[in-house]
């Protein structure tokens, strides 16, 4: 099978020089070389911060809509000084190989190494430019005027700049930055959109569409052979519990699409019915991160003493930002609460069983107040079947049986458990259909945590810790048109006074207008404004102004 249409990623950040332990905010373009549009195939992005190690000290996978996605990765303390690649991609362009993505140059600057400026001062390399003063404007990109309510603004002070472009421009697709007018700045790799049609490839790589794509191969470990047409599930723990199946193709794989819900946590592959014991099966999940083969090297930059110090003043900052503000985790989902348990329906029946009399088996708790589900033992195995909503009587195909979140495939282990360690029994009462998997019904079983696990998946099942799509939060500005006695004691050492990954979600706009406020540190800044217009033209418009106290 060949593909021949590529998508290619523009990344802007808020800068390129960074302290060890400060935030990367980027901004993501996923644009279709085809089309010459945005592209609206992939759902999500991957990207990473390699070191010249070829490690990648930073993972994340972010979603994308229409084309647009936005993030943020954290760096911390331990991370050594040096250049660093910002890499992007997407799953469909890993068919066209590492050359296809996106890639920058980083500095990272560890306040406690002063190795890093011994070096500076030995190697002679790329100097570190300052931000131009002029605006970028080529043949094709749009006239742009900027506007101030002042040139010289007051410290702590509301900034409201008005942006006047000569054709309508969408405001979506534009990232604003105010950072100090001498921020140093790394030359950037040419590596913008080719917006050219991709050359004919096989296709390894599908892209994806709704979601997330796990690829897990399947073998026998007699033979070696892949097993093939046998179904398989995958499903996660969690606060939204997620359960996917799908059968092995001829080559013996199953790609589960377990969809955007899929958080961060631990995720089980597991195979039913083979025909074969457990432990003749092998089980290989493809790792969601592209290895890294290669880096691309970058000449060592010497900072400017004016620089040095705009560093210096940063760092200050970081500290009391890092004493003074909660760290906010986008991969955190522990405050994140889902209206559905699983995405098949709210239950039919929940039982807390806290409200009821604790008996000392769970055969007992089943026959004596949870009438929805029938209990019977024959020789030595348990059959467990859910009653059916829709006419009299119990279903005759086995339930799916979930508990905390994990796949019971032994009713025997339900059915053992210590009663005292179960908190709360959710029944559905109707058939369950996920992709060619069908259960007569459900068994939703919450423990109090304290239950081990051993024995609930079988040998050959896997195992593996799923990244999770890092959550859209907005970020939070000073705003001191609001009088907060306890803030306005507060130092307010910002050098980025402002970052916004997309303006706005209205497109065809001739003006657009920005505001936000100055910090205690005086000195020129500037806003700067980047992106792409509706004929995915680059958009690249700057202009300066004063703080003073």
């Amino acid at each position: 099978m060949k593909a021949q249409a590529k998508e290619d990623l523009l990344v802007i950040t808020d800068r390129s020089v960074y302290l060890s332990g400060e935030s990367v905010f980027f901004s993501l373009y996923c644009i279709d070389s085809s089309l010459k549009n945005y592209a609206e195939n992939s759902k999500l992005a991957y990207v990473e911060l390699i070191n010249q190690e070829k490690t990648a000290v930073v993972q994340s996978i972010v979603r994308l809509d229409k084309g647009r996605g936005q993030g943020v990765l954290y760096t911390n303390f331990q991370f050594s000084s040096g250049i660093y690649e910002f890499r992007a991609y997407t799953n469909w362009m890993r068919n066209w190989g590492e050359s296809s993505y996106f890639r920058k140059p980083l500095l990272l600057v560890n306040p406690y190494d002063s190795s890093f400026f011994v070096e500076n001062k030995k190697k002679l390399a790329a100097t570190v430019s300052r931000s131009s003063a002029t605006s970028r404007n080529d043949n094709q990109s749009p006239e742009a005027i900027i506007q101030l309510n002042a040139p010289v603004i007051p410290s702590r002070s509301l900034i409201e700049c008005r942006v006047n472009f000569s054709t309508s421009i969408p405001a979506s697709g534009l990232t604003v930055t105010v950072v100090p007018a001498d921020e140093p700045e790394l030359p950037e790799w040419v590596n913008e959109p080719s917006l050219s049609s991709g050359a004919t490839k096989n296709i390894e790589f599908l892209p994806e569409l709704e979601g997330p794509l796990i690829k897990v191969a399947v073998t026998d470990i007699t033979n070696g052979e892949p097993v093939k047409n046998v179904m398989g599930i995958l499903n996660s723990t969690g606060n939204a519990i997620i359960v996917s199946a799908a059968k092995t193709n001829q080559q013996g794989i199953c790609w589960f699409n377990p969809g955007l819900r899929l958080q961060r946590g631990a995720i089980f592959a597991q195979i039913l019915n083979a025909g074969k014991r457990e432990d003749q099966l092998k089980l290989e999940i493809e790792h969601f991160f592209a290895p890294v083969s290669e880096t691309i090297s970058s000449g060592y930059p010497r900072l400017s003493e004016e620089q040095v110090e705009l560093l210096r003043k940063r760092f200050i900052h970081l500290q009391l930002a890092a004493d003074s503000q909660p760290t906010i985790n986008l991969n955190d989902t522990s405050q994140l609460r889902f209206l559905d348990t699983i995405p098949f329906g709210k239950p039919d029946m929940r039982y807390r069983l806290k409200d009821y009399t604790r008996f000392l088996s769970m055969q007992e708790i089943f026959r004596e107040f949870i009438p929805e589900v029938r209990v019977r033992k024959v020789d030595s195995l348990f059959q467990v079947k859910v009653r059916n909503k829709s006419i009299p009587g119990f279903f005759e195909g086995d339930p799916l049986i979930l508990l905390d979140g994990q796949i019971i495939t032994n009713p025997n282990f339900l059915l053992e458990l210590n009663p005292l360690e179960i908190e709360e029994i959710e029944i559905l009462m109707q058939k369950l259909i996920v992709n060619g998997l069908v259960n007569d019904g459900a068994i939703l079983v919450k423990s109090n945590g304290k239950i081990a696990k051993t024995g609930v998946l079988p040998v050959h099942a896997l195992t593996l810790f799923y990244p999770g799509i890092q959550q859209v939060v907005s970020t939070s500005w000073p705003d001191y048109a609001k009088k907060v006695p306890a803030t306005d004691r507060i130092p307010d050492r910002r050098q980025l006074l402002y970052w916004s990954p997309k303006i706005s979600d209205t497109d065809d706009l001739h003006e657009i207008n920005i505001k936000f406020f100055s910090s205690d540190i005086p000195g020129k800044y500037r806003i700067r404004i980047r992106g792409l217009d509706s004929k995915l033209h680059p958009v690249d418009i700057s202009t300066v102004f004063t703080v003073e106290n």
